[in-house]
């Protein structure tokens, strides 16, 4: 079936006069309700049949059930349904169903590296730089340190460089080029919701893998593993203690709680009652 050409300048259209408005509070609430009602009357089967044929695509967009983990085989990928709320989600964060600017990863839709490129590139007056060094790779812990220098001007006023000590998934068989590319996702992320004030979380396929096991197998945790768990624990107990600053938590930790989908939830919460406390240079965790 051909795309309805019109259909698609419609629905561009619901979302630019929802992004074009400053609104707060309830307005904003309510004018995003509307929007999001009015898309997805307008993305039917009809429609959305196609953008399906998008997902499991770097032409479109890639998500973690593209590839069946016990057949290891083409997988099915999401219902329709999930696919539609994602791509609404992406769409009035600026994001394209196409060129892989986001993923869909448990459920949920995330900016990829590419993605964060598209919005930072065509963020109005925002003109940056990103400079890595003293990449190190540590195969036992699986994983990667990397300094990143991020140098940025606003309307052609240069803002402070923004310095970052950050923590990468990595193995003894990841390239520097990898590790470059996931610094410039979390760069880019942190760029780009410094500039907007939004608070848009990072992730990509490589940071879920799934894994199979069968029942006559024995798990047995390695030290690695076990650190792991502990650490965690400590940052979800820290977390979910409402008494405790966030600035406390050292920001190479704070990527780390990003990378996981339990502790960045609570820690999206905790900023939500905690607005501005992102960049805490404390002793937690040292």
């Amino acid at each position: 079936m051909p795309v309805n050409i019109e259909v698609a300048k419609k629905m561009d259209g619901i979302v630019q006069d929802y992004v074009g408005k400053s609104m707060i509070g309830f307005e904003q609430s309510y004018v995003l309700a509307e929007s999001i009602g009015q898309l997805k009357q307008i993305l039917n089967e009809d429609y959305m049949r196609p953008i399906m044929e998008l997902q499991g695509t770097k032409l479109g967009f890639r998500t973690d059930k593209d590839i069946d983990p016990q057949t290891k085989q083409k997988g099915n990928g999401y219902p329709m349904e999930i696919v539609k709320d994602c791509l609404i989600e992406a769409t009035f964060k600026g994001l394209q169903p196409v060129g892989n600017m986001f993923n869909i990863i448990g459920g949920n839709m995330y900016p990829t590296k590419e993605g964060f490129e598209y919005l930072c590139k065509n963020r109005q007056g925002l003109t940056y730089d990103i400079t890595y060094s003293n990449i190190k790779i540590e195969p036992a812990d699986k994983s990667a340190r990397i300094d990143v220098s991020i140098d940025f001007a606003l309307n052609g006023e240069k803002r402070p460089t923004k310095l970052l000590d950050l923590y990468i998934k990595a193995n003894a068989y990841t390239t520097p080029d990898a590790i470059i590319g996931k610094a410039t996702r979390k760069a880019l992320c942190w760029l780009y919701n410094h500039v907007t004030g939004d608070n848009l979380a990072d992730s990509d396929l490589d940071d879920h893998q799934v894994i199979t096991v069968t029942k006559s197998e024995v798990i047995r945790e390695t030290p690695e593993q076990k650190k792991k768990r502990d650490t965690d624990d400590k940052m979800e107990k820290f977390l979910l203690d409402e008494t405790k600053d966030l600035k406390e938590i050292q920001p190479r930790h704070i990527e780390y709680i990003k990378a996981d989908h339990k502790l960045n939830a609570l820690y999206e919460a905790r900023l939500a009652k905690n607005a501005g406390a992102t960049d805490g240079d404390g002793k937690l965790f040292s």
